[in-house]
């Protein structure tokens, strides 16, 4: 169920009176997914950039991606790493987005209370379904603050899509365009990492970084750097499994991530662990740690194909002192995904 309870009635009418005005707009019409318009929250100050989704007809959507997080996680699924799936990609996000899904896919409680607020949708892609996606959790409920804001952006969005109309590059940055809010055209990425302040512009990094701080056990160190140094190449891959955990009933379920080191020259899987991601943050240190001493030695190298896993190997190389390499995707590692991917793991 999308309806959060602690949403009042008269927010969620706002709301999906301005999804509809949206559905009706179709600004997938002229805008891409990479047509970015950044918006400033006019409370905390933190930013967004909005991605229109649509063009292809496949997904509608609206989404407000928070941040340079928000903004890192977007970047990653419009690169589109090809071992990936969609559900795979979701879980890098962290935004708010309004879609448009079709009746099958609403559950029948939520078709309830659109007819308690007085509204009813028939027809492909035409139910307004409102979540907030955070990194390595499942899609859940929006709050009366999400709502709120998301209010606040569309009523100044929309009519800044028509705007747009036509125009594809060149746009002239947009001053206050509504009080406390602030809109800047950004088509393309590299265009979306300028935002617009009150007085200046500002500048959004390119990248984010996950707050990686493994948590080091002193006898941990002393004995894998007693450990020999091997020359061998492995293949180090940090990767989320597209299936979702819930421990307790009721609670927000979590995507796991999942650590495996293969033989970089046959492909031999060697050890594969699973993580929730505040434990993967932590503790994944451990992995490295208990394959090292299972084996006897520390690899001279460990290679990795993108910058999620160079996240969680980069720490632990500044520990056992081994030799990180960027190498393009193995054919072994397509192959297993793939697997994976077909059995559900």
């Amino acid at each position: 169920m999308y309806f959060h309870n602690e949403v009042s009635a008269d927010s969620w009418k706002k709301m999906l009176t301005l999804a509809v005005e949206v559905k009706k707009q179709a600004p997938w019409g002229w805008l891409f997914d990479s047509d970015l318009v950044c918006i400033q929250h006019p409370q905390t100050d933190e930013y967004y950039y909005c991605s229109v989704m649509g063009a292809a007809g496949e997904h509608y959507a609206i989404a407000l991606y928070e941040g340079n997080e928000g903004l890192y996680g977007l970047y990653q699924t419009l690169q589109g790493y090809k071992w990936e799936s969609p559900t795979q990609m979701l879980a890098y996000q962290k935004c708010l987005m309004l879609e448009f899904d079709n009746a099958g896919l609403v559950e029948k409680t939520d078709k309830q209370q659109l007819k308690a607020l007085g509204f009813s949708f028939r027809g492909k892609d035409a139910y307004p379904v409102v979540k907030k996606h955070d990194p390595f959790l499942f899609p859940w409920n929006a709050t009366q603050q999400d709502i709120d804001f998301f209010i606040k952006a569309l009523e100044v969005l929309i009519p800044f899509f028509d705007t747009l109309k036509g125009r594809t590059k060149d746009l002239p940055v947009c001053d206050e365009v509504s009080e406390g809010v602030f809109a800047m055209p950004g088509f393309g990425y590299n265009k979306a990492k300028e935002s617009y302040n009150r007085q200046e512009r500002v500048t959004a990094k390119a990248s984010y970084k996950w707050p990686v701080k493994y948590i080091l056990d002193g006898a941990m160190k002393v004995k894998s750097r007693l450990l020999p140094v091997k020359d061998a190449s492995l293949f180090f891959l940090a990767t989320i499994l597209p299936t979702k955990i819930a421990e307790n009933k009721g609670e927000r379920p979590w995507f796991p991530i999942n650590f495996m080191l293969f033989d970089a020259t046959s492909g031999v899987m060697l050890s594969m662990q699973m993580y929730s991601y505040q434990d993967a943050l932590k503790k994944g240190i451990e992995f490295f740690n208990n394959f090292f001493e299972s084996q006897k030695n520390i690899p001279a190298t460990i290679c990795y194909s993108e910058s999620k896993s160079l996240q969680f190997l980069e720490p632990a190389a500044a520990v056992y002192g081994f030799e990180t390499a960027m190498i393009e995707l193995p054919g072994f590692i397509d192959e297993f995904l793939m697997m994976v991917e077909m059995m559900g793991l």
